[in-house]
């Protein structure tokens, strides 16, 4: 494991507070494309979620909100 300050330890707790209480609502957390997206879980039956274009720009736009700006997030696709 990452050896963590306090001060790290405790927001991470609190984020995975934050985050259980999201699933609880009915949220789902997505990263893509450097963004962190949060949105209703049925946003996933969406049958443009999973595109790439306009039909997958038009779904984020439509179906989520993007938060946590400023983060490093990497969707996987590299560094």
């Amino acid at each position: 494991m990452a050896d963590f300050t306090d001060e790290q330890r405790r927001i991470i707790s609190r984020l995975d507070r934050a985050f259980k209480d999201a699933a609880k609502a009915g949220l789902a957390l997505r990263v893509f494309d450097g963004a962190v997206l949060m949105l209703p879980k049925d946003a996933l039956s969406d049958p443009r979620y999973g595109e790439f274009g306009i039909e997958g720009a038009a779904w984020i736009e439509d179906c989520t909100q993007r938060i946590a700006i400023g983060l490093n997030a990497d969707g996987g696709a590299g560094r």
